[in-house]
């Protein structure tokens, strides 16, 4: 009695018939409106706005960062080093 290895058996016998089929786009279903497509559409709406912080903002955040990044450095070598 010989049996078919999994690897031998056709894809009919391993799909389920009551399945739905998958098949390609067509040129309609493509450009549907979907979800995804509606959210990509609203976040990119969203970060084109002007709403940008002031360069003078800007340029004081840069130093305030900064400055305490090097006041935190410069003063744990003042206490390593004595």
């Amino acid at each position: 009695m010989k049996h078919k290895r999994k690897v031998d058996q056709g894809i009919d016998d391993v799909v389920d018939p009551a399945a739905p089929r998958l098949h390609l786009a067509t040129g309609l279903e493509a450009s549907a409106q979907s979800p995804a497509r509606q959210m990509q559409s609203d976040l990119d709406r969203a970060f084109s706005e002007e709403a940008k912080w002031p360069p003078r903002v800007t340029l004081s955040f840069i130093v305030a960062t900064c400055g305490a990044f090097w006041a935190i450095v410069f003063l744990a070598l003042k206490v390593l080093l004595g």
